[in-house]
């Protein structure tokens, strides 16, 4: 009977936490050879919920909004079945540190029914599932928004000066091809501006010269007609400075959180003061206050 108990509460503690034991040796033989020995093995052992996160964090892109998304999807269900509210509220900050995204949208993601699958239809892009975490739904977010973006550029290249002359006038930078994340997105955006700094061919025209092969389908299907029909060029440079300011204020209110984080590690180990992010969050603080400054107005097309 004392047998069959140590050895359960033995294999309990081992499921619990990652040991490191003699090869070929089975936790209850430690138990009841040498029952101190056993409890410093455990005393020492990492959690399994904290190794299963250092384990897939390690070595990986944790900017990379997919990667926070399959390493919270792993851990999430590990945290979940942690017996303990503090134990489990502690893993999910510990989480929300490495993965350098605000608790809330791990909480968020667990909440979130599945959603029913629909008769007919086909299958759904990961970004959009409902119980996927909050860093994937942002990213299919910033995704639409440059596409939009270039979308309207393609359709009118000169769109761009109007665009620039209202983020200067807010005392923000011209649009770049830094502003988009993903690589496509930035060759074209790239190719746009060229255009516009050339003056032997109308944009248009150069663009579609200078366009490489591998962008022609992205190219085609941006250009695609619009479901609501074709805006006017007054619309199109309204909607393009919308959307320009709204995909900058998604970009630095996900800076200045992963600032933060960053912030409260260094605090958590023991360093004071206002630490080496302290200026960079002002910085990024007084950017997006002009962002939203400029977004809380009306937007007027100004060719």
């Amino acid at each position: 009977m004392r047998r069959g108990l140590l050895h359960h509460e033995a294999r309990l503690q081992a499921d619990l936490r990652v040991t490191t034991l003699p090869p070929g040796m089975d936790p209850d033989e430690v138990v009841l050879r040498n029952p101190e020995e056993w409890k410093a093995i455990i005393a020492a052992a990492q959690p399994v919920v904290i190794h299963v996160m250092e384990t897939l964090a390690r070595g990986r892109n944790l900017d990379d909004p997919k990667v926070k998304s399959e390493v919270a999807a792993e851990v999430l269900p590990l945290i979940e079945d942690v017996p303990n509210p503090v134990e489990r509220d502690a893993y999910r900050q510990r989480l929300a540190r490495t993965l350098r995204v605000d608790e809330r949208a791990l909480a968020g993601a667990l909440r979130q029914p599945p959603r029913p699958a629909r008769r007919g239809a086909g299958r759904e892009k990961p970004a959009l599932v409902a119980n996927a975490p909050a860093a994937v739904t942002m990213a299919h977010r910033t995704f639409e928004l440059e596409s939009r973006i270039l979308s309207f550029l393609l359709r009118q290249p000169d769109a761009l000066h109007p665009l620039d002359r209202t983020l200067l006038e807010n005392q923000l930078s011209r649009l770049g091809a830094q502003d988009f994340e993903h690589t496509d997105h930035q060759l074209l955006a790239r190719k746009v501006i060229d255009s516009l700094e050339q003056d032997e061919l109308d944009p248009h025209q150069y663009i579609l010269y200078e366009l490489p092969d591998t962008l022609e389908v992205l190219a085609q299907k941006l250009l695609t007609p619009m479901p609501m029909g074709e805006p006017t060029s007054d619309q199109l440079i309204e909607n393009l400075t919308n959307d320009v300011l709204h995909l900058r204020e998604a970009r630095i209110s996900e800076s200045i959180a992963q600032l933060f984080f960053l912030q409260e590690e260094l605090q958590e180990q023991g360093e004071m003061g206002r630490g080496p992010y302290h200026e960079m969050i002002i910085q990024y603080t007084q950017t997006k206050g002009r962002i939203d400054r400029a977004l809380s107005g009306p937007v007027k097309a100004k060719n």
